[in-house]
């Protein structure tokens, strides 16, 4: 069976998605270097052929509750569709949000250096990008990709419209759009609230 993407469906607040690799599936670990989804509606595009394994990371939920899953991805035609599910509605996110560009959202042409100016960012705090479904997608990218605006060949984009990602760690983050190109060179820096006061960067 091929997969074109998957829909992770639940109540806000209530679970979340975590993508792990083999032992972590096994074991229920969540990452200490992934950020959970969080939306309540999280659409994963598959971009790559291989095993992909996620769980849920609240409580026990992945240990006792069964909410993990494995899915074995086969090669993907370019010569067929690429359908994208549509978005819920925007649900109402818990704790400190911050929506990337405010009002504009995830767009093409937006200084997001002057937006991201004097915003402090710490860990439990979530981002969420905006978007027109079908016009653009979000890429966690390392330092090299963030700044040739490559899109990682063993990550997969987040393409709701609507994508809700937990920061969960004190470390540098990197975002871009995989869409054409469109990654903005664009940097917030923030300090955490966490005793090690390590920094959380985000450049999208």
């Amino acid at each position: 069976m091929m997969f074109l993407g998957v829909v992770f469906k639940y109540p806000v607040g209530k679970h979340n998605v975590f993508k792990v690799d083999g032992d972590g599936f096994k074991g229920c670990v969540v990452p200490a270097s992934n950020e959970s989804l969080t939306s309540g509606y999280d659409v994963i595009t598959l971009t790559t052929p291989g095993k992909k394994w996620y769980i849920c990371g609240v409580g026990k939920h992945c240990e006792t509750g069964g909410m993990k899953l494995v899915i074995d991805v086969l090669a993907w035609s370019p010569g067929l569709p690429f359908p994208v599910p549509a978005p819920a509605p925007d649900p109402v996110p818990s704790g400190k949000v911050f929506v990337v560009g405010d009002d504009y959202g995830w767009t093409l042409n937006f200084d997001y250096q002057a937006w991201a100016k004097g915003k402090e960012f710490a860990v439990g705090d979530k981002l969420v990008f905006k978007y027109p479904v079908g016009k653009h997608n979000v890429f966690k990218v390392d330092g090299n990709g963030f700044k040739g605006c490559v899109v990682p060949a063993s990550n997969e984009s987040w393409a709701s419209g609507y994508d809700v990602i937990t920061l969960t760690t004190p470390r540098k983050k990197w975002y871009i759009c995989g869409v054409g190109n469109r990654a903005v060179p664009t940097f917030l820096e923030a300090l955490s609230k966490l005793q090690s006061r390590d920094p959380i960067e985000i450049k999208i």
